[in-house]
């Protein structure tokens, strides 16, 4: 191999640059000093150099101000530049400083500080991927979404988030338990697996080679021996752990190096076990791992019978349904006859007969799986005890273990719902804290200045992995970086490094890498599981893939070990222009990555091709699956079909049946929604009217002869208060009497006496004539009184005879008078007959005048389906299942009726499967 470095870096480049869109470079910054550069894995890093006050001039002994520090400013961007590494930094802090020299420390983090310029209020989604969400907050930041890993597009989440974008990408990571890489030359955030993030590039430091110093710590704070495990709603993995416990439990860290041989003689001790407390602990592992393959079994079998108790419950569901169904149809039968007497149905008896002979054999069938279950769960219950370490440990042992050995941590997640799920999800979690953390912080020499060490240059980077000796000190561990101090200055790196595994043997390593092989090649026959937090949702066919993945990783990392590009390891290609960009070749397996070997998403090997992106215009095969946690979608033959979570066909296109062919779905309760016979139809009729004791609202529809099935019919209605809309109306000419009235005495009120005087008259006399009355006893005029011929002397004693005097005259003359009238207190009695009063009113009309009125509310509401009552008294709102009263095409009559006058809203849904 040629090294593309053939001499020292030395110290880095740093140059000023304006903060514009291109960044343009206003200065080159040769005189800083005490450069010191912290990378950290996951988050910004960061940069500080001093820069002087006064720089040398024209000659030595000028002494001139640093032009530099004029234009330098707080939010300027900083150029990094060492070898192939380029960074951009913003200007957060400058120091001043005076002492023997006076000097500025400018202290800079990565230009992903950029993003907390930028802010979002109350952005909230559901069921978004990692991309969706970054995508959204970084609009107009400036930033672009990078790599991201797959499996974080393939899961969904809830993000609510207010504040800094900076803030909100950190919330990113931490939801989805994803590692932040910021790339600052290209302004673009990535977010990879950090179970995957890093690579063994071959670098190796030991005494006497590179390294300055090292301190080695073993971490026990973090360590757990015994890890409980809680899913949604406090569920637990009783029910599917052989020990019937709810905590998965190793003691294998102190119990090593303990040893036995073939005859189980101890030949090695624990550093901290008593031999008699490792050999009980040893054999009941040996027990669990017996019994383990027949509580499987049991398990597995008594799933299944639940899955079967369950299909029959519904099938027993069903069958009581179509007998009430049946009843109903026989008592409106029996409701409706007039025959006398009453002839039978035989149809609807014998239907009956039949039905309730099919609920009791259902019956038997629920009983004898529940006595199948209740044995063996029997038998399960005896695994438990049996497999207690209780049972397998004396009650000394058991209080030395309590005492000195048991750590207890408990690991909940929300989001298990299923005990096997969890508890394969807690095994991956409990192999992350079962043994003690490492870590370890070293300082070596910055061999980027070092001739002789060119070769490691680009070998050491934050999340690749480092393999640290000490023989003097026992150290032998390879350990991911997760911090890298540069002091370019003292050349010297500061390195700190945890998580450490113990360093593996190449026969180890291909021993375990076997058995992870062997682990790949039965994944086929085993459930899907939820890969919670880091880990995408898999299927069958995602865990294959990513297991082939993980094994190709393997392989490559050990074999790049070396310093050449071309070995017995295999040939590596890179793409000069783009070294993120390498094709390797190993083990009979070609791999592709595109980020340096920080993951190896493509891989050819003869068993096929697995890739997260297939990218063609041509896809030929005999068959196609295509599945994750959410269903599958497979291609054979003429037929595609769609499963959903459960396993369930829910879409079939092309020959679904002999002989049929078309589209055909199927809904979640497994009823057919659209095939080649017909389709499922809904329909919904809505009405609403003034109701009382004899005007219903009537709901009339239709049923086509057509439809196969009726699947629901729901009545929904709620009691509303009688309406009208107007209050006036034309009329035309009517005659009224009024009522007779009855006879009445009226009697004024008293009125006072007093006197009163008539007014004077000017005239003195009154001109007139008077008349005599009409009545005349003989011939005409009259007599006063005397009888005619009556004989009397005058006052001269002369005698006259009395006679009439025949029609005539008399003038009265007035002279001007005035009279006095004197009235008592009195009062007058008024007397009224009864009577009545005619009235004509001519032809009019009245202007109407709008409005809504508002009475009483329809109570006591009663379901008349078909002229038969349904159900009960009905108040308020009500939702009324009547499909087991409508069973037949035709035409069908509800009718609503209330007690009093009243309104009645009605919505009547249907759903049929209509055929074709």
């Amino acid at each position: 191999m040629i090294d593309k470095y053939t001499k020292p870096l030395g110290k880095p480049d740093i140059y000023l640059c304006k903060p514009n869109k291109t960044r343009t470079t206003i200065a080159n910054l040769p005189e800083a000093y005490k450069v010191k550069r912290t990378v950290s894995r996951g988050n910004i890093n960061e940069l500080e150099f001093t820069l002087p006050l006064f720089v040398q001039g024209d000659s030595i002994a000028d002494r001139v101000k640093n032009k530099h520090l004029d234009i330098l400013r707080e939010r300027y961007i900083i150029r990094f530049e060492h070898g192939d590494e380029k960074e951009y930094y913003i200007v957060d802090k400058k120091s001043k400083v005076m002492d023997d020299s006076d000097y500025v420390v400018i202290n800079c983090y990565g230009l992903g500080l950029q993003l907390n310029n930028h802010s979002v209020k109350d952005y909230s989604v559901v069921s978004y991927t990692l991309s969706q969400i970054a995508r959204d907050l970084l609009k107009n930041t400036g930033w672009t979404l990078g790599y991201v890993d797959a499996q974080f597009d393939l899961k969904y989440r809830t993000f609510d988030h207010s504040g800094g974008i900076l803030e909100g990408m950190n919330r990113i990571a931490e939801q989805f338990v994803a590692l932040i890489v910021w790339d600052t030359a290209n302004r673009t955030i990535n977010f990879y697996d950090p179970d995957n993030y890093g690579v063994n590039k071959g670098f190796v430091t030991k005494m006497g080679k590179l390294m300055k110093s090292v301190q080695y710590e073993l971490n026990l704070d973090e360590m757990c021996t015994r890890l409980k495990l809680f899913g949604k709603d406090g569920m637990s993995i009783q029910a599917v752990n052989p020990t019937g416990s709810n905590y998965i439990e190793d003691y294998s860290y102190f119990m090593y190096p303990f040893e036995q041989d073939a005859q189980g003689n101890v030949v090695k001790h624990s550093y901290y076990m008593e031999d008699d407390l490792c050999i009980a602990l040893k054999r009941y592992r040996a027990l669990i791992e017996e019994k383990s393959t027949t509580f499987n079994a049991l398990l597995s079998q008594v799933n299944g019978l639940y899955a079967t108790l369950g299909t029959k419950n519904n099938e027993l569901s069903t069958f009581k349904n179509e007998l009430i169904i049946i009843e109903d149809n026989l008592a409106t039968y029996n409701a409706t006859q007039k025959n006398d007497p009453p002839i039978p149905n035989t149809s609807f008896i014998n239907q009956k007969n039949s039905k309730q002979a099919q609920i009791s054999a259902k019956e038997s069938e629920i009983t004898s799986l529940k006595t199948q279950i209740a044995n063996i769960e029997l038998s399960i219950n005896e695994f438990s005890k049996l497999l207690a370490i209780e049972s397998n440990l004396t009650a000394d042992q058991l209080e030395v273990l309590n005492t000195n050995f048991i750590f207890i941590k408990e690991f909940s997640d929300e989001n298990f719902t299923k005990p096997e799920d969890l508890l394969e999800e807690g095994k991956k979690q409990f192999d992350k804290i079962r043994e003690p953390k490492i870590i370890t912080q070293l300082s070596i020499v910055n061999f980027y200045e070092i001739m002789t060490e060119q070769h490691n240059v680009g070998r050491l980077s934050c999340g690749d992995i480092v393999t640290i000796e000490h023989e003097e000190l026992g150290i032998n561990v390879k350990a991911h970086v997760s911090d890298i101090v540069f002091d370019y200055e003292a050349s010297s790196i500061d390195i700190t490094v945890s998580n450490a595994q113990d360093l593996l043997t190449d026969e180890e390593r291909f021993l375990k890498d076997h058995m992870k092989s062997v682990g790949a090649s039965n994944t086929l026959s085993t459930s899907a599981l939820k890969w919670n937090q880091a880990k995408a949702t898999t299927d069958e066919v995602s865990q294959l893939l990513n297991t082939t993945w993980n094994a190709v990783q393997r392989n490559i990392n050990a074999g790049v070990n070396e310093d050449v590009e071309i070995s017995r390891r295999g040939i590596i290609i890179k793409d000069p222009g783009d070294p993120l960009k390498m094709i390797i070749f190993q083990h009979s397996q070609l791999a592709l990555t595109n980020d340096g070997g920080n993951t190896w998403q493509t891989a050819v090997t003869s068993e096929g091709i697995f890739a997260q992106r297939l990218v063609g215009k041509i896809l030929l095969g005999n068959k196609l699956v295509i599945s994750d946690d959410d269903g599958s979608f497979t291609i054979e033959g003429d037929l595609l079909t769609v499963r959903d979570a459960t396993g369930k066909i829910r879409v079939q296109l092309g020959q679904y049946e002999s002989g049929k062919y078309g589209l055909k779905i199927v809904s979640k309760k497994g009823n057919v929604v659209l095939d080649e016979n017909g389709i499922l139809q809904t329909d919904t009729i809505q009405l609403a009217d003034n109701v009382d004791s004899t005007h219903p609202l009537k709901l009339k529809f239709y049923i086509s002869p057509n439809v196969l099935r009726i699947d629901e019919v729901q009545l929904n209605f709620s009691a509303e208060a009688f309406r009208a809309y107007s209050k006036g109306a034309a009329s035309t000419m009517i005659n009224l009497n009024t009522t007779a009235y009855e006879k009445i005495n009226l009697t004024t009120t008293k009125n006072g006496g007093g006197r009163r005087t008539t007014a004077e008259d000017s005239d003195a006399n009154l001109e007139g004539t008077t008349l005599t009355d009409s009545y005349y006893t003989t011939g005409t005029g009259h007599n006063h009184g005397w009888a005619s011929g009556l004989q009397f002397k005058d006052v001269n004693g002369v005698t006259r005879t009395w006679s009439s005097s025949g029609g005539h005259q008399h003038r009265v003359s007035l002279i001007p008078h005035s009279h006095e009238i004197v009235l008592p207190e009195h009062n007058h009695a008024i007397e009224m007959p009864e009577h009545s009063h005619r009235i004509e009113m001519p032809s009019h009309s009245h202007d109407i005048e709008y409005g809504i009125y508002e009475g009483a509310y329809a109570s006591n509401i009663r379901i008349i389906i078909d002229g038969a009552q349904r159900g009960s008294q009905y108040y308020g709102t009500n939702n009324v299942d009547v499909t087991p009263w409508i069973t037949t095409p035709g035409w069908h009559t509800i009718e609503l009726t209330s007690n009093g006058l009243g309104r009645i809203n009605a919505s009547l849904y249907m759903r049929t499967f209509l055929g074709a």
